[in-house]
């Protein structure tokens, strides 16, 4: 009788449903936000031409593992990158979740050589006409800028790490600065924009740009 009048009374009082929507919206927020996605907005310019200042992306948390709030690296990890996809992480040396490309694999070598990426002794890039990069990495296509000043000499990446690089070579603290990234830092794989800025200056662009994440 009591969970039949539970039933009744919930039907005959829509209300309830109301006012308690506002709590199921939340709960639901909350549980994608820990284990299944997230949206992030990037602050800084490390990953341009490919990802403006303030873009907001939709971020897969499953890609890699599962990992739980408030404790550091994967609880439990099931995959690994590609090269060439757009990760999210925590680094060690700062509090911020940082954005990236993974360049290499463990076992891969990875050296720049006149401001060209190599990968296993394969330039990956070639110069265009307008002064940036066309790089083709393990099917994706996308531009950067040259990789001075900070080059390095050849690098093999160790078991159980990845070397990421931003897109704006110029301008990104990456692994040439802070080393390989540990795997069990992976927070998950970067799968669309949702918002970009061009919005407003380039609608036209931005429209064509919409959901597209190379």
């Amino acid at each position: 009788m009591t969970a039949r009048w539970g039933r009744e009374n919930m039907t005959n009082d829509p209300l309830r449903w109301i006012k308690g929507f506002p709590w199921y919206t939340l709960g639901l927020v909350l549980l994608l936000r820990i284990g299944v996605a997230e949206a992030n907005f990037v602050p800084t310019g490390s990953m341009q031409p490919t990802i403006g200042v303030v873009d907001v992306l939709a971020v897969d948390k499953t890609a890699f593992g599962l990992k739980l709030p408030l404790r550091d690296g994967l609880l439990f990890q099931w995959g690994v990158p590609e090269r060439g996809d757009i990760v999210t992480f925590d680094p060690s040396h700062t509090d911020d979740t940082l954005i990236k490309r993974v360049i290499g694999l463990p076992g891969d070598v990875v050296e720049t050589r006149g401001g060209f990426l190599f990968l296993n002794g394969r330039q990956l890039g070639q110069l265009r006409g307008d002064g940036l990069i066309e790089e083709n990495l393990n099917g994706h296509r996308y531009l950067t800028s040259r990789a001075r000043p900070r080059e390095f000499a050849p690098v093999r990446v160790p078991a159980g790490h990845l070397f990421v690089m931003g897109d704006n070579r110029a301008n990104s603290a990456d692994s040439r600065y802070f080393g390989f990234l540990p795997m069990n830092r992976l927070r998950g794989r970067a799968v669309a924009r949702l918002f970009s800025t061009e919005w407003f200056s380039h609608p036209q662009a931005a429209l064509s740009r919409f959901g597209a994440l190379d």
